[in-house]
């Protein structure tokens, strides 16, 4: 008994490990195509996205995908308190600024706001499908990117 539940415990932190270590870069790319859906690199990073978590194992030890609810506490759960503190935030948007050489002029809190709102509705399909069929729909998620960027007007 012990070793089914040893094995169940590292098979599900396994798991866990590699959908959390993919999060962060989803979330990058994210902020990338929001504020910037004109540059020539948006289709790359609408693929980097799409590509860091585009499907997951199956738990061995019981044959089916990890719940949604799991899923999203593995990925964006971990890292969305980092999204609503402003100071981490305001470090973030500027290494955007000097990597890209633009100047942001939204207010900050506006802009953690707007990428709060845009990777919880990331992380809400991924989770979704995932935990449906193990892979991630990328037609679904491609549009999903595609019309919430433009919604906005950002073009820095």
């Amino acid at each position: 008994m012990k070793l089914l539940i040893s094995e169940f415990a590292e098979d599900k932190y396994r798991i866990e490990r590699e959908l959390s270590s993919h999060t962060m870069p989803i979330i990058e790319h994210l902020a990338k195509c929001l504020l910037m859906p004109n540059n020539d690199s948006y289709n790359h990073w609408k693929k980097e996205i799409i590509y860091q978590i585009s499907d997951i194992n199956k738990l061995k030890s019981s044959k089916k995908f990890p719940k949604k609810e799991l899923i999203y506490k593995w990925t964006y759960g971990k890292k969305e308190d980092i999204l609503i503190d402003i100071i981490s935030m305001k470090q973030f948007f500027k290494n955007i600024e000097e990597e890209y050489n633009i100047v942001i002029t939204e207010p900050i809190d506006k802009l953690c706001q707007i990428l709060n709102t845009m990777c919880k509705n990331y992380f809400i399909l991924l989770s979704d499908n995932l935990s449906m069929s193990g892979f991630l729909n990328k037609s679904q998620a491609n549009k999903f990117i595609d019309d919430f960027v433009n919604n906005y007007n950002f073009n820095y």
